[in-house]
């Protein structure tokens, strides 16, 4: 005889992972830890992001703000060692002049010789191509938008 109709005693066990307040404490369980990872991470990002902004505004102005001082004091011995043993650039003299800030602070730009030397072969490149007979800027073609009135749209005249 035994066959497999017999008890079905496991929906009656606390422990049985199939019943539905377990199902339920699971899922309310993953639900808490995906919140606390989604906290987690925006927090990290918050944090990252005030860490680049403090090292753009050093950068930037040579020197940090006042509330990037008082935030790297607050880390104390908890931060990595290079960043609190290296000291703040100390802020520009009152009569140093704009100029000589804004300089350092100017932008370069690598390119500037290739880009003059595009433009000067998009300009050769347009010549050749007037020469050959094709024309590149085709502003005839548009003359019925300052007035001129193509012929399909003319009204018909005879019959």
């Amino acid at each position: 005889m035994g066959g497999h109709g017999g008890l079905n005693i496991l929906p009656q066990k606390s422990w049985h992972l199939y019943r539905d307040d377990n199902r339920a404490k699971v899922a309310k369980d993953e639900a808490k830890h995906r919140k606390e990872q989604v906290e987690k991470q925006r927090k990290e990002n918050k944090d990252k992001l005030d860490q680049s902004l403090t090292k753009l505004r050093e950068r930037k102005y040579g020197y940090a703000t006042e509330d990037a001082i008082r935030e790297r004091d607050e880390e104390g011995p908890s931060s990595s060692s290079s960043s609190s043993s290296r000291a703040l650039p100390p802020k520009p003299e009152p009569g140093t002049s704009k100029e000589a800030v804004a300089s350092s602070s100017r932008h370069t730009n690598f390119f500037e010789e290739e880009e003059r030397e595009a433009e000067k072969h998009k300009r050769k490149h347009e010549e050749y191509l007037e020469d050959v007979g094709h024309s590149v800027k085709r502003e005839s073609e548009f003359d019925w938008a300052k007035g001129a009135v193509p012929w399909y749209c003319r009204p018909r005249v005879g019959p």
